[in-house]
């Protein structure tokens, strides 16, 4: 599967650590920024590189990463075709993807 990873300076490390575990499943993964902790990324231009991912076709699916979660999923989820939601545990995600065709995981 193609997925598109992001994130904002607080959210960088996690998307890395989600990126390798991306990787490590055989996953195809397009990380579209932040590309270090030294550079600042604004959440909208974040959500937008999200949403372009996946409505190009670039992506399958993607994940976006803040310090909550929150701002991620507000971002992302202002696009046409984005489904962008915040969760905290497995379940909720699962049930996102599969009950409300969630597209965009967003974690903080």
């Amino acid at each position: 599967m193609r997925i598109a990873v992001a994130s904002v300076v607080k959210g960088f490390r996690l998307k890395e650590a989600v990126k390798a575990h991306l990787q490590a499943q055989g996953h195809t993964v397009l990380d579209v920024g932040c590309p270090d902790m030294a550079r600042f990324c604004k959440f909208p231009s974040v959500g937008q590189r999200i949403a372009h991912a996946l409505s190009s076709g670039e992506a399958d699916l993607a994940v976006n990463c803040c310090g909550s979660g929150t701002g991620a999923a507000i971002s992302a989820g202002k696009f046409q075709g984005v489904c962008a939601v915040s969760c905290e545990s497995e379940l909720t995600a699962r049930l996102a993807r599969v009950v409300n065709d969630a597209n965009c995981l967003c974690m903080g």
